[in-house]
């Protein structure tokens, strides 16, 4: 269950809208609306993938 939210609809669905409005809204219909719409699917997706990414990262400084 440590990635749980991977697989949540609402993270699912923002995943979905931020493809779909990078790769076909943008450039249909510029303007802040598609802007504001990829920075909030952005700041819902971002957070679940984090753990993801840094899973095997070195912790810095050591612990001693």
């Amino acid at each position: 269950m440590r990635h749980a939210w991977l697989s949540h609809p609402v993270t699912v669905v923002a995943a979905l809208v931020l493809l779909l409005n990078d790769h076909l809204l943008k450039h249909a219909w510029p303007g802040p609306v598609t802007g504001k719409l990829s920075d909030v699917a952005g700041l819902v997706v971002a957070p679940p993938l984090r753990p993801c990414c840094c899973a095997g990262a070195p912790i810095w400084p050591p612990p001693s």
